[in-house]
């Protein structure tokens, strides 16, 4: 396991998904402002450069709610958000690449690629939590992180 927190990038370079994996690990969840959709889209804008759709924060925790009971409007929801970001959709994900995935006990989930290898590693944000799990997935978007 600790190899989803490291990996052989060049000395000093930062792993953004390890990077993520740990800010999981120190912040509390919260449904309206720290929740997994917001946290992907997070962890997307400082992979990427690009920056989040303002309009995802007045959802609100009862937006949060609806989306968590309304898997195509979730899926609806972060398909718009990323493509404002510039992220294209892919049938293949790869470490890195962020995905909506049905896991088992917690429906459909925003989660990052944290393994592609023997069906795919899948990161979650829980509470004070990376939960890393299996899963199925719905739709996934490449994240092309930029150069430093």
């Amino acid at each position: 396991m600790a190899g989803l927190l490291t990996t052989a990038a060049p000395i000093g370079a930062p792993d953004a998904v390890a990077a993520e994996i740990h800010r999981w690990a120190a912040e509390p969840f919260d449904l309206g402002d720290g929740n997994c959709g917001l946290s992907v889209i997070d962890y997307v804008a400082r992979a990427t450069g690009q920056p989040a759709p303002h309009w995802l924060r007045r959802l609100g925790r009862r937006g949060a709610a609806r989306l968590m009971r309304d898997d195509a409007r979730f899926e609806r929801v972060a398909s718009a958000a990323l493509a404002a970001m510039q992220c294209s959709g892919t049938d293949s994900p790869v470490r890195g690449d962020v995905a909506l995935v049905l896991l088992a006990g917690s429906g459909l989930t925003a989660c990052i690629c944290a393994s592609s290898a023997n069906g795919g590693l899948w990161a979650a944000r829980g509470d004070r939590a990376a939960v890393l799990a299996r899963g199925t997935v719905r739709k996934a978007w490449r994240v092309r992180c930029r150069r430093p």
